[in-house]
């Protein structure tokens, strides 16, 4: 179903919600499908990860090289997963911009017309993730500002085919609305910190106490994809919300980005 008939001549950040979710619930399966291999998957592999194949602290002294150490590998195993958000982001918008224009694409049309495209937008993402964790260590601000300048680069590099110069189309795009981007990014942040505390109480994990198998590899990443389906949705839907707004562009008309 046609959700916009004319492009919008103002950044609504209601209108963006209101069409994130709208996103996921015209779409519950395939987001359930992707969410299942680039939400869910990266994430209980990160926490099996973290909880398993790193050095764990030890009582007593405070131990700096142990803990930058930590942090350091840790860092690295998040970047190398990180290509996994921008082809989850590509992907659905792709599915997702379809039923804009009244031609909606299963999930296997959605893979198969992003499939010559994925690997690349995979390292992107990872290029990405890896400038927003040196940006982040540096002074933080810096990953956060690269973080807003590159929100919607999975998106460009999918279904525009951007190839490298996603990273600018994106920063083109999202000029001027970063401080919108930024009440995104809070909103979900908030809603991922209490998701957590949700996950570690139905786990009945507390201070010192390890979780159990079957929080780290179910509890805690469903909790965790489930709040990236909504995020990545509520970004798509800025994108079109930033065509509109920059390019006069009418959400219908986004359809077409794959013909």
């Amino acid at each position: 179903m046609t959700t916009a008939i004319a492009a919008p001549e103002q950044f609504d950040l209601g209108r963006v919600f209101s069409t994130g979710f709208a996103i996921v619930g015209r779409r519950p399966v395939t987001f359930v499908i992707l969410a299942a291999f680039f939400c869910y998957l990266p994430t209980a592999a990160t926490l099996w990860l973290t909880a398993n194949w790193l050095p764990q602290p030890k009582p007593g002294a405070l131990n700096l090289p142990a803990i930058f150490e930590r942090a350091g590998i840790g860092a690295l195993i998040a970047v190398a997963f990180g290509g996994f958000g921008w082809v989850m982001q590509g992907l659905t918008a792709a599915a997702a911009l379809s039923d804009f224009g009244d031609r909606p694409l299963s999930v296997g049309d959605a893979l198969g017309r992003a499939a010559g495209r994925l690997p690349l937008v995979y390292v992107l993402g990872v290029l990405a993730r890896l400038a927003i964790a040196i940006g982040t260590f540096a002074l933080i601000v810096p990953g956060v500002l690269l973080s807003l300048v590159w929100a919607v680069g999975g998106i460009a590099a999918t279904v525009e085919g951007k190839g490298f110069g996603a990273f600018g189309r994106s920063a083109e795009l999202t000029r001027g609305y970063r401080i919108q981007l930024l009440i995104i990014f809070i909103v979900y942040a908030i809603a991922g910190f209490i998701a957590g505390i949700v996950a570690a109480i139905v786990g009945g994990v507390g201070p010192g106490v390890a979780p159990p198998p079957w929080v780290t590899l179910g509890v805690q990443p469903l909790a965790s994809s489930i709040v990236q389906v909504f995020s990545i949705a509520t970004m798509i839907a800025a994108y079109v919300e930033l065509r509109g707004v920059k390019e006069g562009l009418a959400a219908s008309s986004l359809a077409s980005l794959f013909d």
